[in-house]
């Protein structure tokens, strides 16, 4: 006999009263019902109970699984008299557990994506490492000789002077310069001269010691900051530097150096002090003949001779020494600043002078000088960087004070011969401007801007890094600012065709970084219009 309490009767859909008993065949799904008769109701009269989980069906046939418990209820002989069952509704703890499984299958594939991500993460910051790296090494670098550059050489003579402060120990600075070069290069060419530098980058990294920092200063000028090294240890340097230049087996002539060593004083203690008294003895070699060396110690004592045979005029000497080869030792900050600004304003002056037959000359060099500096600070250029490449900026066209104004002003193609005069224009520009200590830095754009990051360029031919940077970011600006500008031969270019250009020619004429990072330096500039349009009218 069957009786069925009210929840289930509820459940299946059966009135009260209304007994069935074949209510269990149609209660149960197939499976269910048969697991009940071979496993749960014999394991029941077996072992007095059975647990597990069926599934019912309720009055609408959809299955509900439930947990069920089989009993058998005995006599006292131990015979079965009757069996009951209890079951209890999990459809929700089913539902709850298929969510949980889902929301598992959910989490383990969004901790897979993460660790996708992760991975791509890490992988990203390592190129990002990696061109840090070499963005730091080329921004520090020398690209023709490979050896540390002006940038590198101010940085470290800085800490050195500070270390040296803090232990007490001494360092001296070696400038040497190649004697002759300029005969060098107009006799055999160019290119023969990069040859020579990057022999004397290697002949002066392979006789340094470990401890010496070796640095292309600029041109054909290098410096050496030799630590822990008083007047006669550097002057042993210098020599030793000198005769390994002498001796090596150069390939058209015997190349030779002119030294200047400055040793760290009282009166020379700071950076700027150091490489101006180096600077001066290096000339007091050239004046001696060159292939030499000299001390401003040794230059100093020959002054004090000369203003002692020429008195009464040592004081008014002993001050010209002072303000041409010690200004910056003995110049408060005020003064330094000053002298800048007098630097500043005189190659301002100069430019200015250069544009007076030409308005379009004038404008042209005020707007590139202006894009320079911007463009030097968005490429990672220290300040003082950026200042030799805005007097670079100005005077990137003076080697053309050579060339006649029939060839400047022609509106028609030019002859061979006519190229060969212009191309020769920053040669000139080098001439005229390598003597002036204080624009040597500033040299590159001058002599470089028109070289080509495929090599096609003149007047060396350079290919890629082997252009210096400053000149890589100028000959971007150069083109921009000529092709978004009127010309008599040809009206200007629309600024958008002109971005579509220098993105063309990044690899072929340009340094691919630098274009994208002038881009970029560009288009932050049209957010920040109010009218959003670029610099130009497109």
């Amino acid at each position: 006999r069957l009786y069925l309490n009210r929840a289930l009767r509820e459940l299946l859909g059966i009135p009260a009263g209304q007994v069935d008993d074949g209510v269990m065949e149609s209660a149960h799904t197939a499976e269910s019902l048969e697991n009940l008769r071979t496993t749960a109701i014999p394991t029941a009269i077996r072992d007095g109970m059975w647990t597990g989980e069926s599934t019912f069906l309720d009055r609408n046939g959809r299955e509900v699984p439930v947990s069920q418990v089989v009993l058998a209820h005995r006599d006292a002989s131990g015979a079965c008299l009757y069996l009951s069952t209890i079951a209890r509704d999990i459809s929700e703890s089913k539902e709850y557990a298929r969510q949980m499984e889902r929301t598992n299958v959910q989490l383990e594939e969004m901790n897979e994506r993460l660790e996708a991500q992760k991975s791509e993460l890490q992988a990203s910051n390592r190129t990002l490492e990696r061109l840090n790296s070499q963005l730091e090494a080329l921004a520090t670098t020398d690209c023709l000789t490979g050896l540390n550059n002006h940038r590198r050489f101010q940085e470290t003579l800085r800490s050195e002077i500070e270390r040296a402060a803090r232990t007490g120990s001494t360092l001296s600075v070696l400038l040497l310069d190649v004697d002759e070069f300029k005969a060098y290069n107009d006799t055999y060419g160019h290119p023969a001269g990069d040859t020579v530098l990057k022999m004397l980058g290697d002949i002066l990294r392979d006789t340094a010691r470990s401890s010496d920092l070796v640095s292309r200063y600029g041109g054909e000028e290098f410096a050496i900051i030799v630590t822990d090294s008083d007047a006669e240890g550097a002057m042993f340097a210098a020599e030793r530097f000198r005769v390994a230049i002498e001796s090596a087996p150069w390939p058209e002539r015997r190349i030779t150096a002119s030294f200047g060593v400055a040793t760290q004083s009282a009166a020379a203690n700071d950076p700027a002090a150091l490489v101006a008294l180096a600077d001066s003895a290096l000339y007091r070699s050239k004046n001696r003949g060159r292939n030499c060396i000299t001390h401003v110690a040794d230059q100093i004592g020959d002054q004090e001779m000369a203003e002692a045979r020429l008195s009464p005029y040592a004081e008014l000497l002993r001050t010209m020494q002072q303000l041409q080869s010690n200004t910056l030792a003995a110049a408060t900050e005020t003064i330094k600043e000053t002298l800048l600004q007098s630097y500043d304003a005189t190659v301002l002056s100069w430019a200015r002078i250069l544009a007076l037959q030409d308005k379009e000359t004038q404008a042209h060099t005020d707007r590139v000088a202006e894009l320079i500096v911007r463009l030097g600070r968005a490429s990672g250029m220290n300040e003082e960087e950026v200042l030799y490449a805005k007097w670079g900026a100005l005077l990137h066209d003076i080697g053309k004070v050579a060339i006649s104004d029939e060839i400047l002003r022609k509106t028609g193609p030019l002859t061979g011969e006519e190229w060969e005069v212009v191309r020769r224009h920053p040669l000139t520009a080098y001439d005229m401007l390598s003597a002036i200590s204080f624009l040597r830095p500033a040299l590159d754009i001058p002599c470089h801007h028109h070289e080509k990051w495929d090599g096609t360029g003149y007047p060396a031919g350079l290919r890629a890094d082997e252009i210096p940077f400053a000149a890589r970011l100028f000959s971007i600006i150069d083109v921009y600012d000529a092709l978004t500008s009127e010309r008599p031969y040809r009206p200007a270019w629309p600024e958008r065709e002109v971005r579509d250009y220098l993105r063309s020619q990044s690899g072929a004429h340009f340094d691919p970084r630098a274009v994208a990072v002038f881009l970029s330096m560009l288009e932050q500039t049209d957010a920040q219009r109010p009218d959003g349009g670029a610099l130009r009218a497109a």
